[in-house]
Formats: structure tokens, C-alpha cells, sequence
């Protein structure tokens, strides 16, 4: 079994049919204590389509990934089931449903994840992207856990999985003074040491493992630098930027007409 909790969230385990994986959500990683982070739930049906594919075609790699959330998934069994899209010499796409079965019995579709997935272990050339990481202040220099407000630190049980390191210039919300820009910055990082990509991995090469959904994209995010002023291992952060694009809706209201801002946000 893994000593990092996100690898253990994400296992899934074979059924005597070959598109068909088990698998537990943890209670560990529910949002206020209800239903269960969507990464998980995302990152666990795409590791489903990576054990199958990298078994089959040697496409473990996730290229690209999208999903949509149906329903809240709850803590405790479900079901992934995978279908194999289009087969290619290089790469392969694939559709991942994972299910639960609720209280009347019936079986419900929590998060549908559409993923292209390939073999980077055979990119004997390597493997290049024009993308570009997120600039932010340096780890010691941005705004902690301490910074955040109470409430969401202690019910949020995501909160005891990783640290978080908000840029101050994109953080201005958390002190009633929104800084415009339509984005959050921060570093990030699992609090039991677990790293971007594996330390040992050869970067033109996929491991066998349930790990296996770390994909390489997140080296683009990965940094040296260390928190030297945090306590525990010191190891890589990775950086994030989220970006905020308001679609404004009018509808009507008895005192007139009003906008309404709904937020769609991206990593």
C-alpha cells in the first residue's frame, strides 16, 4: 500500500471484467463533510482508464482530461466503468464513469471523465510543451494557513491533506477587498511529502503503479524552491492559477432588474 493518502484515494482495484474497476471513497477528502472533492473523484476515474489502457496499449500517461460533475459523490464504494473511445498507435481516448449506488438502490453516475492518454515512456526524442508556469512571489513570502479564515480551515477536511501558500496579490478577498483581477494564485503541495511527479521517475518515462495519474503536465507548475520557515520535509511546491471568467445573467426581480455574476473556474 502507498505511504502517500492522494495515491491511496485514488486506487482502484480490477473486476473479473476487464472495464470495470472498484473502488472507496475516502471520507478523508469530503468538502465540510459532505460530499467528496471532485479532483478525487476525477483523478480517481482517470487512473481507472490508466491502469486499463496502460495494461492493454501502453497508454498510461493522462494528455488531456475533462469532466463533468453530475452528482455529489459521498463517502464509500462505487464503481468505475471505462470505454475505450478511439485506439491509436500513440495515444487513446477513453470515457470513465464512476458510480455509486444510493439510498434506494439504485445506481448513479457521480462524475463522467472524457481523457486522452498516451505512452510517454516511448517518447525516445522527449517530451516539450510552450506552456509556461505561474509567476508567484517566493513560498515565504505569500500567505498561509494561518492567513486563512477559521472557519474554512477547520471544516474543510481537505484542509489537513496539503498546504497552501496564496499569492497576497491575488488574495485580497480574504480580508474584504477583492483585488479585480479574476484569478487565485498559490502554491501547493501534499502535507505527507508527496511530490509532483515522482523523485525517482525518469521524466521520459511512466511508471506502473496506481500513482500513475500524476501526469508529467505537472512539471510545469513544479519548483525547487522549498518553505524553509515551514516545519516537516522540505519538497517541491507546485504552482497553481486559477482563473475566474464571470459570464454576467440578468433576470427579473420585483424591485427591477438585476445582474447575476456565475463564475466558472479552471485550474
Amino acid at each position: 500500500m502507498s505511504e502517500y493518502a492522494f495515491t491511496r484515494a485514488i486506487a482502484v482495484s480490477p473486476t473479473s471484467r476487464p472495464a470495470v474497476f472498484q473502488a472507496r471513497l475516502d471520507r478523508a477528502w469530503t468538502i465540510h463533510g459532505g460530499p467528496i472533492n471532485g479532483g478525487v473523484t476525477l483523478a480517481l476515474a482517470t487512473n481507472a482508464l490508466a491502469n486499463r489502457f496502460g495494461a492493454a496499449f501502453g497508454h498510461a500517461d493522462p494528455l488531456c482530461v475533462s469532466a463533468l460533475y453530475l452528482t455529489a459523490a459521498l463517502p464509500g464504494p462505487a464503481t468505475v466503468y471505462t470505454k475505450l473511445l478511439r485506439r491509436g498507435g500513440s495515444i487513446s481516448s477513453g470515457q470513465a464513469s464512476l458510480m455509486q449506488v444510493d439510498a434506494q438502490g439504485r445506481d448513479v453516475e457521480r462524475t463522467r471523465v472524457i481523457a486522452t492518454l498516451g505512452g510517454l515512456s516511448g517518447a525516445t526524442d522527449g517530451v516539450a510543451t510552450v506552456a509556461r508556469p505561474p509567476q508567484l512571489p517566493d513560498p515565504v513570502n505569500c500567505l498561509g494557513s494561518d492567513d486563512l479564515p477559521r472557519a474554512l480551515v477547520e471544516e474543510t477536511e481537505l484542509m489537513e491533506r496539503y498546504e497552501v501558500r496564496l499569492d497576497p496579490a491575488t488574495s485580497g478577498w480574504l480580508h474584504g477587498q477583492p483585488s479585480g483581477l479574476g484569478r487565485l494564485r498559490a502554491w501547493f503541495r501534499m502535507r505527507d511529502g508527496m511530490e509532483p511527479t515522482p523523485p525517482d521517475a525518469d521524466p521520459g518515462r511512466g511508471r506502473a503503479s496506481s500513482s500513475r495519474l500524476r501526469p508529467r503536465r505537472l512539471r510545469l507548475g513544479a519548483d525547487p524552491r522549498t518553505d524553509r520557515a515551514c516545519t516537516g520535509p522540505a519538497h517541491a511546491w507546485l504552482a497553481a492559477d486559477r482563473v475566474v471568467l464571470g459570464q454576467p445573467r440578468r433576470r427579473a426581480d420585483r424591485g427591477g432588474r438585476r445582474d447575476l455574476g456565475l463564475p466558472v473556474t479552471g485550474w
